[in-house]
């Protein structure tokens, strides 16, 4: 069982926006405004895929309709808070180096 914390649990969409924005150093207001371009489903299955470590088709078949990803599980739903502190830390340490 997890400890409690005080982090406030954040949607598939939110983390998916932050680490899309990380990795491409684009603004979050940047990366809100392609999303109404083509694709972005795609490359939002892709970026829970791999950071979670779920296979692609599950997160696009199971998880769907939609950016909001409405059928995540609420276990995995729980980690994506933990999973983004930790790649932002990543990167962090990355940069510094």
């Amino acid at each position: 069982m997890l400890p409690k914390t005080r982090i406030q649990e954040i949607s598939p969409l939110t983390f998916c926006r932050k680490i899309k924005s990380a990795y491409s150093g684009m603004s979050l207001q940047t990366v809100e405004t392609q999303e109404s371009e083509r694709g972005t489903f795609k490359e939002y299955c892709s970026i829970l895929s791999q950071e979670l470590d779920i296979p692609f088709k599950t997160v696009q078949i199971k998880w769907g309709p939609g950016i909001e990803f409405p059928n995540m599980p609420q276990r995995t739903r729980s980690m994506l808070k933990f999973v983004l502190i930790a790649r932002l830390l990543e990167m962090k340490q990355i940069q510094a180096a």
